[in-house]
């Protein structure tokens, strides 16, 4: 049997001239450094939320242990992998010079609250105020609304993989909007949410060939090749995540961030 070695000398010579060793060592340490931020994420936090949510699973007073040894920690600690899949993205400098950056921010800003304040209004206002209104089941006041939203991200340029992913992401994120108007009652919560959620995209980090004018750093884009479907899948669990943590945030009792009931909506 003779193995040709063709397949693997294009694969070798697929970086390009950038990857030294000096590159190599720095970009390994900062794939470790990003592991290692996501392991002490799921550690903490996930600790945290099986003392406080009383999740099923052994009790011997130690913590930590209890929550890795539980089902629930066995699953979230398999996800902490995923920060070597961050630390490997490929991440580049945006075209915008840094003062024309700033000349922008508050312009981009304002257009972004336009645009998210527009939607919210819409989905999470008159549609969610209206169909609760009328019918009681969240089935109907919380799922169409959401449905809705989500379906409208739906990208032709990118795989079907990729469309998936992105869906659930946005779904988890419209549930996240949800439940902010339900435990509010009003719209000024997601209206923040929503901004800031957006403003990361558009200002800082982009994966849209068509929002990417302005952000600072562009990474690899969704609607282009390339993207396998475990790639999606690690995408989706990270979306998943964020909007979690967010939630966590956001809603807990115990958190310094949580949002409330303004007098207004009572009364």
């Amino acid at each position: 049997m003779t193995i040709e070695n063709a397949a693997f000398e294009g694969y070798r010579r697929s970086p390009n001239e950038k990857t030294t060793l000096p590159r190599l060592f720095f970009g390994s340490a900062i794939v470790i450094a990003f592991w290692m931020a996501m392991t002490a994420l799921v550690l903490f936090a996930g600790t945290y939320a099986y003392i406080v949510w009383r999740l099923p699973g052994p009790s011997t007073g130690q913590y930590m242990q209890d929550f890795l040894a539980s089902p629930v920690g066995i699953l979230s600690a398999l996800t902490s992998f995923a920060g070597i899949w961050i630390g490997l993205w490929e991440i580049a400098r945006g075209p915008i010079a840094f003062s024309s950056w700033l000349l922008f921010l508050i312009p981009i800003a304002l257009l972004a609250f336009l645009q998210t304040s527009s939607e919210e209004m819409l989905f999470r206002g008159y549609l969610l105020r209206g169909l609760a209104y009328r019918f009681r089941s969240p089935l109907i006041w919380a799922v169409l609304p959401g449905l809705l939203f989500t379906s409208l991200h739906w990208n032709s340029a990118s795989t079907l993989a990729i469309n998936a992913c992105i869906l659930v992401s946005i779904g988890i994120f419209a549930l996240l909007l949800t439940l902010l108007v339900y435990v509010t009652g009003n719209l000024g919560a997601g209206f923040g949410a929503h901004l800031g959620n957006n403003l990361t995209g558009f200002l800082l980090i982009s994966h849209q060939e068509g929002y990417n004018g302005f952000a600072l750093l562009n990474a690899k884009p969704l609607e282009g090749p390339g993207w396998t479907n475990l790639d999606a899948v690690l995408i989706a669990a990270i979306g998943i995540v964020s909007t979690l943590l967010t939630m966590l945030l956001l809603l807990h009792r115990r958190s310094p961030l949580r949002v409330g009931v303004s007098r207004q909506s009572l009364g």
